[in-house]
């Protein structure tokens, strides 16, 4: 152990100096508490002891200060007087322990040990409570392979690269490595990069001195400074400008950060941990990032694949939230019920886990007497992403094959422009209407002769006359070339539009394709209905039984026969 001996009798100090060295410590001397905190900012130790009485900074007054620097190390304070109302200051400053002078010096190797162990003992309780808590939930090869990494570097502290789309979980990963880490009985710090605006991640990052600029009344420690014997995590670090990359180089090469305005360099143990969505090294190549900075990051990469590549996971994340929400919201919702998750399955998530967690706390909240979450909980109608056109978007749900590639007619929020239908106004399109007077903002008036033939509408001969790609049947058969029921890359009918509209079949006057949600909703309804059916006619007509077969409770079962009138 490193320790640190703040007393001004010279003597006395020496002595448990040599003392402690002898019994194979490390030690160090200070004179005074100001002296102490000069020793503390340019060292790291693992036990302090100081005494109460001193010269220009009393051992009070010396254990506020630590407090004030965010100094985690556990601290004995020694004192001559014995006096009970100073002990109970000093345990309330932070002291661990309190020793009565003259010391027994076998009495203070055993106060350290004891201090240190219980110290070590209450880290290792935490970091054991935030493991259980990490929210690093998979079992897919991809995960797998995550953890079995994790676990070989467990024993290290080396620099560690996350890359992955948004909402993956880059920074709940860099928790799971930290817990997993040696480094798990110090802070976990976390900054985004690019969520802190250009002229204050330095003083963030690094910290300031009293007077540095201009509101600065006293002395701020820095990220970098407070994650002492942790990790920092440095979020979005593709983001990060030139000027910063420089200083950030400078302090992995050195361990060793200056405050703002500061005179002194202040060393520093801590793991970083980097995590960005961009191609970075592309950004390498392009000369937009440091090549020296990315090599001292990128010491063990780790690349966390969208959630769409590991849909297997799904049902074990669900758990986990609904659970985490459980005790949020003081709900006791169990799990989600087969036809939900099966619908969460076919889901493509844009989003990713990030998304995930919407749908199931949004879920939750309407979860009332359930005991599961309901399929017609989970809604994807706010959620607009590559292939999942809005609720209202003339084209649906276009996977694979919709144009553009956005979803729906590729349009966010409800088609093109985003008042809905084909986005169309009440004017319609042309302005005077689609073949009525009202347009076909929620569908083709009934006054719409041929609904969707021949390109897109017999009225107007087809508009335009080339017809639209990614319709799934009811293509364009107008179209020079195509067959009916394929887009103008030559796909198949059944890729592009929603509706399940036939090759070469129109929407009837006075209505607009079936979006997917619609459909889907409509498919889950019919398999509800014969479920219900085939449980209360295996149970001859119990209830109770039925709905215990069907996973919802009894008060759900009567609302969903009334509902249906079975």
């Amino acid at each position: 152990m490193k320790v640190l001996v703040v007393d001004d009798e010279v003597n006395l100090r020496n002595t448990v100096v040599k003392f402690l060295e002898i019994e194979g410590h490390v030690a160090i001397g200070a004179c005074d508490g100001l002296d102490g905190l000069e020793k503390v900012k340019n060292d790291n130790f693992d036990i302090i002891m100081t005494d109460l009485k001193m010269p220009r900074m009393t051992g009070l007054q010396f254990l506020e200060k630590l407090k004030e620097m965010g100094v985690r190390t556990p601290t004995i304070m020694m004192s001559a007087f014995g006096e009970t109302k100073d002990a109970v200051n000093a345990m309330k400053l932070g002291a661990k322990d309190y020793i009565v002078k003259p010391l027994a010096l076998d009495e203070v190797l055993l106060r350290i040990k004891n201090v240190h162990a219980m110290f070590c003992l209450e880290n290792s309780i935490n970091a054991i409570k935030k493991v259980q808590d990490d929210g690093f939930v998979g079992e897919s090869v991809a995960i797998k392979n995550i953890k079995a990494t994790v676990s070989k570097i467990s024993n290290v502290s080396s620099n560690v690269l996350i890359t992955g789309e948004s909402g993956t979980g880059k920074e709940v990963l860099a928790r799971y490595i930290h817990n997993n880490s040696p480094m798990a009985n110090g802070p976990f710090m976390a900054i985004n990069i690019a969520g802190v605006p250009d002229n204050l991640i330095e003083s963030e990052l690094f910290g300031y001195e009293k007077g540095a600029f201009t509101g600065a009344t006293s002395r701020k420690l820095g990220l970098f400074e407070m994650a002492q014997g942790g990790t920092v995590f440095l979020d979005e670090i593709g983001d990060a400008t030139p000027s910063l990359q420089v200083k950030l180089l400078r302090v992995l090469q050195e361990k060793k950060i200056m405050r703002l305005a500061g005179t002194a360099e202040i060393p520093i143990n801590v793991r970083f941990i980097s995590a960005t969505n961009r191609n970075i090294e592309n950004d390498v190549k392009e000369k937009r990032f440091r090549e020296d900075l990315y090599f001292r990051l990128n010491v063990i990469k780790i690349n966390l694949p969208p959630l769409n590549q590991r849909t297997g996971d799904i049902p074990l994340l669900a758990k986990y939230m609904i659970q985490k929400l459980n005790k949020k919201m003081s709900k006791s919702v169990k799990d989600l019920h087969p036809m939900a998750l099966k619908k969460l399955e076919e889901h493509r998530f844009s989003g990713n886990v990030r998304e995930l967690e919407n749908l199931i706390e949004r879920a939750m909240i309407f979860c009332t007497d359930e005991e599961y979450i309901l399929p017609e909980m989970i809604s994807f109608s706010a959620i607009a992403g590559p292939g999942a056109g809005a609720a209202g978007g003339m084209y649906g749900n276009m996977p694979q094959g919709g144009y553009p590639p956005q979803g729906g007619y590729g349009m966010p929020q409800g088609g093109y422009p985003p008042q809905g239908g084909y986005g169309m106004p009440q004017g319609g399109y042309p302005p005077q209407g689609y073949g009525a007077a009202q347009g076909w903002q929620n569908g083709m008036p009934a006054g719409a002769p041929g609904g969707y033939n021949a390109g897109y509408g017999a009225n107007y001969g087809g508009y335009p006359n080339q017809g639209y790609p990614g319709m799934q049947g009811g293509y364009n058969p107008s179209h020079p070339g195509q067959p009916a029921g394929m887009n103008m890359n030559g796909m198949p009918g059944g890729v592009g539009m929603a509706g399940g509209m036939p090759a070469g079949a129109g929407v009837p006057g006075g209505s607009r394709p079936q979006s997917n949600a619609d459909s889907g909703s409509l498919l889950l309804k019919d398999a509800e209905i014969e479920n219900i059916k085939k449980a209360l006619l295996k149970h001859e007509g119990n209830r109770s039984k039925a709905a215990e077969e069907l996973g919802i409770s009894r008060r759900t079962l009567l609302n969903k026969i009334e509902e249906y009138g079975l």
